[in-house]
Protein backbone atom coordinates (compact mmCIF):
# COMPACT_ATOMS: atom_id res chain seq x y z
CA UNK A 1 0.00 0.00 0.00
CA UNK A 2 2.72 2.45 1.02
CA UNK A 3 4.88 1.94 -2.07
CA UNK A 4 1.86 2.10 -4.38
CA UNK A 5 0.17 5.16 -2.92
CA UNK A 6 3.29 7.22 -2.09
CA UNK A 7 4.21 8.10 -5.72
CA UNK A 8 0.60 9.03 -6.46
CA UNK A 9 0.32 11.18 -3.33
CA UNK A 10 3.74 12.74 -3.96
CA UNK A 11 2.69 13.69 -7.47
CA UNK A 12 -0.63 15.15 -6.30
CA UNK A 13 1.14 17.13 -3.59
CA UNK A 14 3.70 18.42 -6.11
CA UNK A 15 0.82 19.67 -8.26
CA UNK A 16 -0.85 21.40 -5.30
CA UNK A 17 2.27 22.72 -3.54
CA UNK A 18 4.71 23.37 -6.41
CA UNK A 19 2.26 23.85 -9.26
CA UNK A 20 3.75 20.95 -11.23
CA UNK A 21 2.12 19.98 -14.51
CA UNK A 22 1.53 16.39 -15.55
CA UNK A 23 1.53 15.03 -19.06
CA UNK A 24 -1.26 12.79 -20.27
CA UNK A 25 1.04 9.75 -20.15
CA UNK A 26 2.03 10.53 -16.56
CA UNK A 27 -1.64 10.71 -15.54
CA UNK A 28 -2.38 7.42 -17.28
CA UNK A 29 0.70 5.79 -15.75
CA UNK A 30 -0.25 6.92 -12.24
CA UNK A 31 -3.79 5.62 -12.76
CA UNK A 32 -2.42 2.23 -13.81
CA UNK A 33 -0.13 2.31 -10.78
CA UNK A 34 -3.13 2.86 -8.51
CA UNK A 35 -4.92 -0.09 -10.10
CA UNK A 36 -1.82 -2.24 -9.61
CA UNK A 37 -1.92 -1.39 -5.90
CA UNK A 38 -5.52 -2.58 -5.70
CA UNK A 39 -4.43 -5.93 -7.12
CA UNK A 40 -1.54 -6.12 -4.64
CA UNK A 41 -3.78 -5.63 -1.59
CA UNK A 42 -6.74 -7.70 -2.81
CA UNK A 43 -7.45 -10.54 -0.42
CA UNK A 44 -5.72 -8.73 2.44
CA UNK A 45 -8.75 -7.35 4.24
CA UNK A 46 -10.93 -4.41 3.30
CA UNK A 47 -9.24 -1.32 1.89
CA UNK A 48 -10.16 0.92 4.81
CA UNK A 49 -9.57 -1.38 7.77
CA UNK A 50 -7.26 -0.14 10.55
CA UNK A 51 -4.27 -2.08 9.22
CA UNK A 52 -4.47 -0.60 5.72
CA UNK A 53 -5.23 2.90 7.05
CA UNK A 54 -1.96 2.79 8.99
CA UNK A 55 -0.03 2.13 5.79
CA UNK A 56 -1.99 4.83 3.95
CA UNK A 57 -0.75 7.28 6.57
CA UNK A 58 2.78 5.99 6.01
CA UNK A 59 2.34 6.59 2.25
CA UNK A 60 1.28 10.19 2.90
CA UNK A 61 4.26 10.80 5.18
CA UNK A 62 6.64 9.28 2.63
CA UNK A 63 5.13 11.57 -0.02
CA UNK A 64 5.84 14.54 2.26
CA UNK A 65 9.44 13.34 2.63
CA UNK A 66 9.74 13.16 -1.16
CA UNK A 67 8.61 16.77 -1.55
CA UNK A 68 10.93 17.93 1.23
CA UNK A 69 13.94 16.25 -0.36
CA UNK A 70 13.18 18.03 -3.63
CA UNK A 71 13.64 21.41 -1.94
CA UNK A 72 16.56 20.67 0.38
CA UNK A 73 19.87 22.10 -0.95
CA UNK A 74 21.86 19.14 0.38
CA UNK A 75 23.62 16.11 -1.09
CA UNK A 76 21.43 12.95 -0.96
CA UNK A 77 23.93 11.19 1.32
CA UNK A 78 23.81 14.09 3.76
CA UNK A 79 20.00 14.02 3.77
CA UNK A 80 20.05 10.27 4.32
CA UNK A 81 22.55 10.59 7.19
CA UNK A 82 20.55 13.20 9.08
CA UNK A 83 17.22 11.43 8.55
CA UNK A 84 18.72 8.17 9.87
CA UNK A 85 20.34 9.99 12.80
CA UNK A 86 17.11 11.76 13.81
CA UNK A 87 15.16 8.50 13.48
CA UNK A 88 17.69 6.70 15.70
CA UNK A 89 17.41 9.39 18.38
CA UNK A 90 13.60 9.26 18.33
CA UNK A 91 13.63 5.48 18.75
CA UNK A 92 16.00 5.49 21.75
CA UNK A 93 13.12 5.39 24.34
CA UNK A 94 11.81 2.20 22.74
CA UNK A 95 15.14 0.38 23.07
CA UNK A 96 14.42 -0.49 26.73
CA UNK A 97 12.12 -3.29 25.64
CA UNK A 98 14.24 -4.35 22.65
CA UNK A 99 15.70 -7.83 22.32
CA UNK A 100 19.42 -7.48 21.60
CA UNK A 101 20.09 -11.21 21.38
CA UNK A 102 19.61 -10.82 17.63
CA UNK A 103 23.14 -9.39 17.45
CA UNK A 104 24.54 -12.72 18.64
CA UNK A 105 22.98 -14.61 15.73
CA UNK A 106 25.06 -14.57 12.57
CA UNK A 107 22.19 -14.92 10.11
CA UNK A 108 20.07 -12.22 11.78
CA UNK A 109 23.04 -9.86 11.98
CA UNK A 110 23.72 -10.46 8.29
CA UNK A 111 20.12 -9.57 7.42
CA UNK A 112 20.41 -6.36 9.46
CA UNK A 113 23.56 -5.40 7.58
CA UNK A 114 21.85 -6.04 4.25
CA UNK A 115 18.93 -3.82 5.29
CA UNK A 116 21.27 -1.10 6.50
CA UNK A 117 23.58 -1.08 3.47
CA UNK A 118 21.40 -2.02 0.50
CA UNK A 119 18.16 -0.39 1.58
CA UNK A 120 18.99 2.54 3.87
CA UNK A 121 22.39 3.61 2.50
CA UNK A 122 22.30 2.77 -1.21
CA UNK A 123 18.60 2.44 -2.03
CA UNK A 124 17.36 5.53 -0.22
CA UNK A 125 20.32 7.66 -1.32
CA UNK A 126 19.76 6.73 -4.96
CA UNK A 127 16.07 7.54 -4.54
CA UNK A 128 16.89 10.98 -3.12
CA UNK A 129 19.34 11.62 -5.96
CA UNK A 130 16.69 10.58 -8.46
CA UNK A 131 14.29 13.15 -7.03
CA UNK A 132 16.96 15.81 -7.58
CA UNK A 133 17.79 14.72 -11.15
CA UNK A 134 14.53 13.61 -12.79
CA UNK A 135 11.92 15.10 -10.47
CA UNK A 136 9.27 13.83 -8.10
CA UNK A 137 6.87 12.03 -10.44
CA UNK A 138 9.43 10.01 -12.41
CA UNK A 139 11.60 9.03 -9.43
CA UNK A 140 8.67 8.23 -7.12
CA UNK A 141 7.03 6.07 -9.79
CA UNK A 142 9.77 3.46 -9.45
CA UNK A 143 8.58 2.64 -5.92
CA UNK A 144 5.70 0.86 -7.68
CA UNK A 145 8.23 -1.90 -8.37
CA UNK A 146 8.93 -2.54 -4.67
CA UNK A 147 6.05 -5.00 -4.07
CA UNK A 148 6.79 -6.69 -7.41
CA UNK A 149 10.43 -7.35 -6.52
CA UNK A 150 9.46 -8.33 -2.96
CA UNK A 151 7.17 -11.03 -4.34
CA UNK A 152 9.73 -12.11 -6.95
CA UNK A 153 12.55 -12.45 -4.41
CA UNK A 154 10.29 -14.22 -1.91
CA UNK A 155 9.52 -16.75 -4.65
CA UNK A 156 13.21 -17.23 -5.57
CA UNK A 157 14.67 -17.23 -2.05
CA UNK A 158 11.82 -18.46 0.17
CA UNK A 159 9.85 -20.51 -2.32
CA UNK A 160 6.60 -18.59 -1.71
CA UNK A 161 4.19 -18.85 -4.63
CA UNK A 162 2.64 -15.49 -5.63
CA UNK A 163 -1.09 -15.16 -6.15
CA UNK A 164 -2.51 -14.37 -9.59
CA UNK A 165 -3.66 -10.95 -8.39
CA UNK A 166 -0.09 -10.17 -7.29
CA UNK A 167 1.30 -11.12 -10.69
CA UNK A 168 -1.26 -8.90 -12.43
CA UNK A 169 -0.40 -6.06 -10.05
CA UNK A 170 3.29 -6.44 -10.88
CA UNK A 171 2.66 -6.33 -14.63
CA UNK A 172 0.48 -3.23 -14.26
CA UNK A 173 3.14 -1.55 -12.10
CA UNK A 174 5.76 -2.10 -14.83
CA UNK A 175 3.39 -0.69 -17.48
CA UNK A 176 2.69 2.35 -15.28
CA UNK A 177 6.39 3.06 -14.73
CA UNK A 178 7.08 2.66 -18.45
CA UNK A 179 4.44 5.24 -19.35
CA UNK A 180 5.62 7.70 -16.68
CA UNK A 181 9.38 7.46 -17.05
CA UNK A 182 10.50 5.39 -20.03
CA UNK A 183 8.00 5.82 -22.86
CA UNK A 184 9.51 6.66 -26.24
CA UNK A 185 7.88 6.44 -29.68
CA UNK A 186 11.11 4.94 -31.03
CA UNK A 187 10.44 1.83 -28.96
CA UNK A 188 7.29 1.08 -30.95
CA UNK A 189 8.97 1.85 -34.30
CA UNK A 190 11.72 -0.61 -33.36
CA UNK A 191 9.08 -3.18 -32.34
CA UNK A 192 7.28 -2.68 -35.66
CA UNK A 193 10.48 -3.25 -37.65
CA UNK A 194 11.28 -6.31 -35.55
CA UNK A 195 7.84 -7.84 -36.18
CA UNK A 196 8.08 -7.13 -39.92
CA UNK A 197 11.48 -8.83 -40.02
CA UNK A 198 10.02 -11.90 -38.32
CA UNK A 199 7.13 -12.05 -40.82
CA UNK A 200 9.51 -11.75 -43.76
CA UNK A 201 11.70 -14.58 -42.46
CA UNK A 202 8.70 -16.83 -41.86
Amino acid sequence: ITTTLSPILATLLSVVVFGARLSRLECIGLGIGLISGIFFISGKGTLFDSFNLFFMLAAFLWACVTLSVRKLPLHPLVINFYSALISAVLFVPFLQSADFTIFTEGESLGMLLIIALLSTVFGTSIYYKGIEVVGITKSASFTLLVPFFAVLLSFIILGEKPEISTAIGGILAIIGIYLISLYNKKHFRFLGRFLRTLREKS
